[in-house]
């Protein structure tokens, strides 16, 4: 059947999500020749990061109203997507009769009317405290557990992934002449009171930042960007010419070039294990005029030929759970599950054990991840050092705002205390 309707559409990028673990923004670039995404491209990324962001409570309200949810993911988006439309949109009960009827899923006008009248609180009543927090949230049970066993503003955790956060950039030229630029093409910035090279945005018109300012400015989270100082800061403390990095999981970039614009002496080889993802990287470099600094090559980070690099500093960057994304990212919670906090903790370890076992001499390793889980982070750093005698480098004397209460001398960022992305830092050397 021909997908006619938004609805239909976002449900389509929606089952993609689920079925292949991937971004709504990349499902839907995935379907950009579609005529509606290329004519109503922002407003179904909208209502599929609304549906996410809500999930949990719109299959709640479903089943109070109507009935069970169905077990396909195309119908179950869909009904996710209805259910949000007429209780928060307030969508016509004509329009969303017709796309139900479209796709088999039996609703009446009085179902409709119910949607859109029961009180969030007669969905909760009864449920335990983690429970309502689950569907009030739409976090997963095991991770709203953890988050509350874990860290004594568990809630204010929950709470702030669900909320949206400022949009940071990063600037390549001085902030200064970035924010006058702005301001002349109407859009209201400010300067970020801890990192220099970056800024604030009140609105995130990209297209028209893009088309303004070009390669001087670079959209990048806060909580990404202190990478590079935290780089910058250790090649300080060594009386060094050119500085060699390797990079382990370089792309899509990011960081790799952040690096070479804070360093001038530096050159790094950018190193990751996904081929499509280089392929963005190597577009990425170019357009910033940094290939000449940076080499990139398509190798696993179990496997790193780093006894012939010899490198003074190796970032690691893990694939991690993501749970520090969830503002940004909503759609993570669809598949995210309670054993990929082990799995990419036993990955995230035989990345650094492998990095470890093949560097001679002095080294720096500069590790983070955009997750909040102790495993992949305090784990693992106190393993490797435990096991290799590496010390841990003070960064909190550096960047005291950020100080990890959990872990002497590493960072920690929280959505609610820092209004970015949920991180960890720690830098280790021998």
């Amino acid at each position: 059947m021909t997908r006619e309707y938004v609805e239909e559409i976002c449900a389509e990028v929606l089952k993609d999500v689920e079925e292949k673990r991937i971004s709504i923004r990349g499902a839907i670039e995935d379907r950009k020749e579609n005529p509606l995404i290329r004519k109503l491209r922002s407003l179904i990324l909208a209502l599929c990061l609304e549906t996410v962001r809500r999930y949990v409570l719109l299959d709640k309200i479903w089943e109070h109203v109507v009935g069970e949810v169905p077990r396909d993911s195309y119908r179950r988006n869909l009904i996710r997507i209805v259910t949000y439309e007429a209780k928060y949109r307030n969508v016509e009960a004509r329009r969303l009769l017709r796309v139900c009827m479209r796709n088999n899923i039996k609703v009446s006008k009085e179902h409709i009317r119910r949607l859109r009248d029961i009180s969030e609180n007669d969905i909760v009543r009864g449920l335990s405290y983690e429970e309502k927090l689950h569907v009030k949230y739409s976090i997963p049970l095991w991770l709203v557990k953890y988050v509350l066993d874990k860290f004594p503003d568990g809630e204010r955790i929950l709470e702030s992934f669900s909320q949206k956060l400022p949009t940071y950039a990063r600037c390549r030229i001085d902030r200064r002449q970035v924010l006058k630029r702005l301001a002349e093409i109407g859009i209201s910035a400010e300067e970020d009171p801890d990192l220099d090279d970056a800024i604030v945005l009140e609105r995130a018109r990209l297209s028209l930042i893009e088309k303004t300012l070009g390669n001087s400015i670079y959209i990048q989270d806060k909580s990404s960007m202190l990478v590079a100082h935290v780089v910058e800061k250790t090649v300080n403390n060594n009386n060094v010419g050119i500085i060699k990095i390797v990079d382990t999981c370089s792309a899509p970039g990011g960081k790799a070039i952040h690096v070479v614009d804070r360093l001038r002496r530096c050159i790094i080889i950018g190193i990751d294990i996904s081929y499509r993802r280089l392929l963005t990287e190597r577009y990425l470099i170019y357009k910033y005029d940094v290939h000449h600094r940076i080499d990139i090559s398509c190798s696993s980070a179990l496997r790193l030929p780093l006894r012939s690099l010899n490198p003074d500093i190796v970032i690691v960057d893990p694939d991690c759970t993501s749970i520090g994304k969830l503002s940004h990212s909503p759609e993570i919670r669809l598949w995210l599950r309670q054993h990929h906090v082990h799995d990419m903790a036993r990955l995230q370890y035989k990345i650094l054990k492998n990095v470890i076992e093949n560097l001679r001499g002095r080294f720096h390793i500069v590790y983070s991840t955009c997750t909040i889980t102790f495993e992949e982070n305090e784990e693992n750093i106190s393993k490797i050092c435990d096991e290799y005698g590496l010390e841990i480098v003070d960064l909190c004397s550096i960047f005291p705002k950020f100080c990890n209460i959990y872990m002497r001398g590493s960072l920690r960022l929280f959505p609610h205390l820092h209004r970015t992305g949920g991180y960890f830092i720690s830098c280790v050397r021998r």
